[in-house]
């Protein structure tokens, strides 16, 4: 099968860096309450009426520029987030009219944490089998929009950044070189870390014409905000990592790689998994951003291109878990 490589990556930070004193007063909660949990790392928001599919459109546009394309050359757009724009339809219809692309297939993508493993295993199979020549693939999170912000689930809304990363995925070999990405999912842990409401299974009267979707009583309890079991997190975390990072290493034909990402929302499972990463890596590559769901590794996979931290030519394993539960890793040459 053809090999595939990410030729172009470039990412979208909206906004201005929102320091944790500033959050602390939204959360009205002691700034070394939200220091404990952000480590310093640095924090982007998006500004209201921004959804995934913006930061995706600033993305795509910047990576196609780059590697000198227009949107008439794509095959293919797939857009991979947790924070959709609407209910529905999904966001890659929107950034495929905001890109005013031709009428093109557009795939949407929800694997919650593993958004970028698995948008990238879906879409390198369509170039490695011939379907198409050239993805535009990209990945969005605003759980600043989604987090509850008056204090309750700390962790989450301290804890995280809005971002989103965009690129174009194409034969060839080299840099940006996709060697295996593999993922794994277990339904049965999905209250570790879930949004319960609005659903499309609740409704509140068996009386079709006097129901309702949404009750005051799933605003009152919270239901439609994200809540997290960390320590349920952290425990599936290291307890699976280790054997898909040997089935991703094996599938990429290593036994080591150079270095190593890792990225999940709780800092005790992120040193869990730097843990089990060392074992196969030759060292731990770290980013000074927070968590963003989906995006949090190709950020970090790119930022640490573009400093130097990653050179050319050296193997690349991303490991992250999380909502799901689910479960990713990926061998890039950087």
């Amino acid at each position: 099968m053809n090999p595939v490589r990410i030729a172009t990556l470039r990412y979208d930070l909206p906004g201005a860096v929102v320091s944790d004193a500033q959050l602390a007063g939204e959360l009205d909660c002691e700034p070394a309450d939200v220091e404990r949990i952000s480590g310093g790392r640095l924090r982007y928001s998006a500004p209201d009426g921004e959804g995934p599919s913006h930061l995706a459109l600033r993305a795509s546009q910047s990576a196609l520029s780059a590697h000198g394309l227009v949107v008439a050359d794509l095959d293919f757009i797939v857009l991979a987030t947790n924070t959709a724009d609407y209910f529905f339809p999904g966001s890659a219809c929107l950034l495929q009219a905001m890109l005013e692309a031709p009428t093109v297939g557009c795939l949407d993508l929800r694997a919650q944490c593993s958004n970028f493993i698995v948008s990238l295993d879906v879409s390198s199979r369509f170039i490695q089998t011939g379907a198409y020549d050239r993805i535009l693939v990209a990945v969005a999170e605003v759980p600043s929009h989604h987090n509850r912000m008056d204090g309750e689930e700390l962790a989450l809304a301290a804890g995280m950044c809005d971002a989103a990363v965009a690129f174009v995925l194409e034969k060839g070999e080299g840099a940006g070189q996709v060697l295996s990405a593999v993922s794994l999912t277990d339904g049965t842990l999905h209250k570790d870390y879930w949004c319960e409401a609005p659903a499309s299974r609740y409704i509140q009267s068996n009386d079709i014409r006097r129901g309702h979707r949404m009750t005051r009583a799933m605003l009152d309890d919270g239901l439609v905000y994200p809540r997290a079991n960390l320590e349920g997190l952290r425990a599936s975390a290291v307890r699976e990592m280790p054997t898909l990072l040997d089935r991703a290493l094996a599938e990429a034909g290593l036994n080591r790689v150079d270095a190593a990402i890792v990225a999940h929302v709780d800092g005790q499972a992120r040193a869990g998994l730097a843990s089990i990463a060392l074992r196969k890596a030759g060292r731990i590559v770290e980013d000074d951003l927070l968590y963003s769901m989906g995006t949090a590794l190709p950020l970090a996979f790119e930022r640490a291109r573009c400093s130097g931290a990653l050179a050319p030519g050296e193997t690349v394993a991303l490991i992250t878990a999380g909502a799901g539960a689910t479960w990713g890793a990926a061998v890039l040459v950087a």
